[in-house]
């Protein structure tokens, strides 16, 4: 009788605490889904740190206390008295590998310590644009003396969509390409092979693509002088020149993955809304949901920073976005 009772005690305590938690987890639902939706957007799926141990508990503080209160009143006591401990244990492990999930460091706590030098590294970002926008001036940049490629066409126009080195499908895309600083095939083949100076020659007559070229050269030589160039390039509408600095950064010698994800966000708010599909091409290793995160947190900061730039060398009236026309 006395063990009657206990089992019964028992039985009503896993009752009483599964009808609890199932009423939390009912709380719990929109705000879960909410926050899920969030992050699922930003690429960061540590909410199922959260979201799992909440299913687990209530599916098995229900499922042990269904199954013996279903023995008890079947008056299959003996049994249910055998299942009662043996469930409670499973109960045990089962909380403890759920708590587990639950407290255990997310990407976000465990980059933590790097906080700084990532807050210092923004830091001169933003002192790189603040310098380019100091050093700023309007834009008319009349070519001076002759470019040391005459022979090469400095548009698309006439020129064919399926030998484009960065994807043409129209002829207004095209022009995208063009006023977005991309070189033609004819260009991207000379400007790969020739000499700095010759780059230095081109970039001096208002050549964008020799212009981002011959920065990238430049970090790639250790000059970091480059990236306020570049960025410069960039809110005077070179979307080549961002492509640039993001592919360098992303590099080994970059050593700067989570800038170049941001910078590449920049130049897909910007309008080049094909990066997306060839970002991840950029990475040896996929990036982190922390990376990813942080870094659409930084394109943000960027993103306005260049707006100012721009808006010091365009003009108040320059629109930050030039949509790229894909498929029309």
């Amino acid at each position: 009788m006395e063990n009657a009772k206990k089992t019964g005690t028992w039985l009503a305590c896993i009752a009483g605490s599964a009808i609890a938690l199932a009423i939390a987890t009912l709380l719990q639902t929109k705000r879960l889904i909410q926050q899920v939706s969030l992050q699922c957007a930003t690429q960061n799926l540590d909410i199922c740190g959260e979201f799992v141990p909440w299913v687990w508990i209530c599916i098995s503080f229900s499922a042990i206390a269904a199954l013996a209160s279903v023995l008890w009143f079947a008056r299959r006591r003996p049994l249910a008295g055998r299942l009662a401990p043996i469930s409670f244990f499973i109960l045990l492990l089962v909380t403890a590998y759920s708590m587990w999930l639950w407290f255990r460091p997310s990407d976000y706590a465990l980059a933590k310590p790097n906080a700084n030098h990532e807050a210092r590294r923004i830091e001169d970002l933003a002192r790189q644009i603040d310098h380019a926008k100091a050093g700023a001036e309007l834009e008319p940049q009349q070519p001076r003396g002759h470019h040391p490629f005459p022979d090469l066409p400095q548009s698309r126009d006439g020129l064919p969509l399926n030998d484009d080195p960065f994807i043409a499908t129209s002829k207004a895309e095209q022009a995208w390409l063009d006023r977005n600083g991309y070189p033609n095939a004819q260009q991207w083949a000379a400007y790969t092979r020739a000499s700095d100076v010759q780059l230095r020659d081109a970039a001096k007559q208002g050549d964008k693509g020799a212009t981002a070229l011959l920065g990238h050269r430049r970090l790639m030589a250790g000059d970091d002088t480059a990236v306020v160039d570049l960025l410069t390039e960039g809110a005077k509408g070179s979307g080549f020149a961002l492509d640039m600095l993001a592919s360098y950064l992303a590099s080994v010698r970059g050593g700067n993955r989570q800038t170049a994800y941001a910078i590449s966000r920049v130049s897909e708010m910007r309008g080049n809304f094909r990066v997306a599909a060839a970002r991840d091409l950029m990475f040896d290793t996929p990036l982190t949901n922390t990376e990813r995160m942080q870094g659409d947190q930084e394109a943000m900061e960027i993103y306005n920073s260049l707006l100012e730039l721009q808006r010091k060398i365009r003009g108040p009236g320059s629109s930050p976005v030039d949509p790229r026309p894909i498929g029309g």
